[in-house]
């Protein structure tokens, strides 16, 4: 086993420039990416904990993907990487906790809910016909169980909080990446902030097949993989939305989650 490995995990919430986060790991020297390992135990494994209702019943579409089983993958040497970096959505191991992969750095990445829930929406009543957008949520919607994984991280496992806030890595990227990789001991290089646009499915990822199926069926990952670095905003993305504006379902999610939302912000990572 290598001494110098460093361990990171990054927990999100869906729509939140987690893909494009990725992207920009990636760009670090022998870095292993392991991609929504825990979405496709939680979707689409034999233990699975939230079906999709556009998905017949019973189909199990990843049979190796137990929680154990993805669990024992992350704690796996791999020769030649230095940084094993996770991303994935906190949800996923809400009432698993004894799943974390040992020896990991948890951090976090939030994001308004109002953008969120607005972005979440429109993916997926473009490309499919949606029965509700709360169906294809956890049950409490996200942030709820991003609160509880990261009262778990650094009240249980005490660890330092590191949470990044998407509209300001939008705003600064430089300064945020700065100042995550300072918290996770990731070395930091220019070439972090830009990349080269690829289809999705990198073959040095690791990643269920279930995510590239998802991607071609309704695009999630598309704009992600066609970017080239985060797209810049000086107001980050949420002054232009006003939640009294929105409407069903999006409103109530986007309500619900707004004091978690806030709780998490107020400990956020600051530019370097």
């Amino acid at each position: 086993m290598e001494d110098n490995r460093n361990k990171v995990a990054l927990w999100c919430v869906p729509r939140s420039l987690s893909s494009a986060f990725c992207k920009c790991i990636a760009e670090v020297e022998n870095s292993q990416i392991f991609f929504e390992y825990f979405c496709a135990a939680t979707h689409a494994g034999p233990e699975l904990t939230i079906p999709q209702p556009n998905r017949p019943a019973g189909l199990v579409f990843e049979p190796d993907f137990t929680y154990k089983y993805v669990k024992e993958e992350m704690e796996k040497d791999i020769q030649g990487k230095t940084l094993y970096f996770v991303k994935d959505m906190a949800f996923t191991v809400a009432g698993k906790f004894d799943m974390l992969p040992e020896g990991y750095r948890h951090t976090f990445l939030i994001r308004n809910p109002a953008p969120v829930f607005r972005s979440y929406y429109s993916l997926l009543a473009e490309e499919i016909e949606l029965p509700s957008l709360k169906s294809f949520l956890p049950e409490f919607y996200a942030y709820k169980e991003m609160c509880d994984l990261h009262d778990y991280v650094t009240n249980e496992l005490k660890q330092d909080s590191v949470i990044v806030d998407a509209g300001d890595l939008k705003a600064d990227p430089e300064g945020i990446m700065r100042s995550y990789c300072n918290s996770t001991g990731i070395p930091f290089q220019e070439s972090m902030l830009s990349w080269k646009p690829e289809l999705p499915n990198p073959p040095d990822w690791k990643a269920a097949s279930l995510c590239w199926v998802r991607n071609k069926q309704i695009g999630t990952y598309n704009a992600a993989f066609g970017s080239s670095g985060f797209k810049h905003s000086v107001d980050g993305d949420t002054l232009s939305i006003n939640v009294e504006e929105l409407s069903g379902e999006v409103k109530e999610c986007t309500e619900y989650s707004m004091p978690y939302y806030e709780k998490l912000y107020a400990l956020r990572l600051k530019p370097e």
